[in-house]
């Protein structure tokens, strides 16, 4: 019910619609909401996730990039949304440390703690040790009549096994990891390389120690600036909220009316926006209405028949005025 509220609500979604309108350039990237993320981690010792990270990377980027356009722009182009960014901190630090733990894809990456690197360096070595061992194999058990000639190797709990016909699963020494729906194959780990597989498994448990040792050591160090991230989203928010009005204003062919601070309207050739949108999609046309109250004529009698209209009348009325106060643009002409 505040003149100056509405005001301001009403000319930030007026300023939102020329951007939608006239600027090709205006970051539409990633409005991710990572702010129950950043009000977890307030207590020690909770850590945010790799996807959390990768989420408050590219929500970040959205920011910075909001801020790059408007700051490209003379305060007075857009001096609403201008305001908007005032009290908006986006820190070089916190992208350089994002930056330095995780890929633009959102993988951790090699280099992001010496150990990480030596673990990666170790399992890559030993899984292509493992893998052409395992070829070999295959190929000897193909060579015997053991295995068919277009079998592949197969995974099983994460350990690579060679399928073989159960009447020949004793031919290779090993373990059963599994057999088919039918019992007709067996999926075998050679015992030759079990010991490295399970040297495999136990780096890959280490690799994931390791990145929660990253994970935790980057949430400790962006802590204490989560007020300013959680301010930085609450920004993108509204600024996502301001967009999404200032769209369905284009989808109106909503206008910005004149505004009074003082009861009363003067709406020109208003329609009702849930009719307007429904005939739209029917290529037909609402019938417009224009209604005046004010100060000093304060009461307007609807008379007519059955299915005239009266009851869209006034839902349009109220509507129309409700809108307005919601900050949205409204359906009516220039005028109003």
């Amino acid at each position: 019910s505040s003149y100056k509220t509405v005001n301001r609500l009403v000319n930030e979604t007026n300023e939102f619609k020329t951007i939608c309108q006239e600027e090709d350039n205006f970051p539409l990237g990633y409005f991710i909401d990572v702010r129950e993320s950043l009000e977890r981690i307030r207590i020690e010792g909770i850590y945010l996730e790799l996807e959390e990270v990768y989420n408050l990377k590219r929500s970040l980027e959205s920011v910075a990039a909001i801020l790059r356009f408007f700051k490209g722009k003379e305060s007075e182009e857009y001096p609403y949304l201008n305001r908007l960014t005032g009290n908006v901190k986006v820190y070089p630090y916190i992208f350089d440390r994002i930056n330095a733990i995780i890929t633009k894809n959102g993988r951790i990456k090699d280099n992001a703690s010496t150990e990480l690197q030596r673990i990666r360096s170790s399992l890559i070595q030993k899984q292509s040790g493992i893998s052409k061992r395992m070829q070999s194999m295959l190929r000897s058990a193909q060579k015997e009549g053991w295995v068919d000639k277009d079998v592949s190797l197969s995974i099983r709990d994460g350990r690579i096994v060679i399928p073989i016909p159960s009447a020949y699963k004793r031919k290779i020494k090993g373990i059963v990891h599994d057999e088919s729906a039918t019992g007709k194959t067996s999926f075998i780990e050679p015992s030759e390389i079990v010991e490295t597989n399970n040297e495999i498994r136990e780096l890959e448990y280490a690799e994931r120690r390791e990145i929660i040792q990253i994970l935790t050591k980057f949430t400790n160090d962006i802590r204490p600036y989560i007020p300013e991230l959680l301010e930085s989203h609450e920004f993108l928010a509204q600024i996502d909220f301001i967009r999404s009005k200032a769209m369905l204003a284009r989808r109106l062919n909503a206008i910005q009316p004149a505004l009074n601070a003082e009861p009363g309207f003067d709406w020109r050739s208003g329609v009702h926006p849930l009719l307007y949108l429904a005939y739209k999609a029917e290529n037909r046309e609402v019938v417009p209405l224009s209604f005046h109250l004010s100060g000093s004529n304060r009461m307007l009698i609807i008379s007519g028949p059955n299915a005239g209209g009266k009851s869209v009348c006034l839902k349009t009325i109220g509507l129309l005025q409700y809108m307005l106060q919601c900050g949205m643009l409204v359906p009516c002409e220039e005028q109003s």
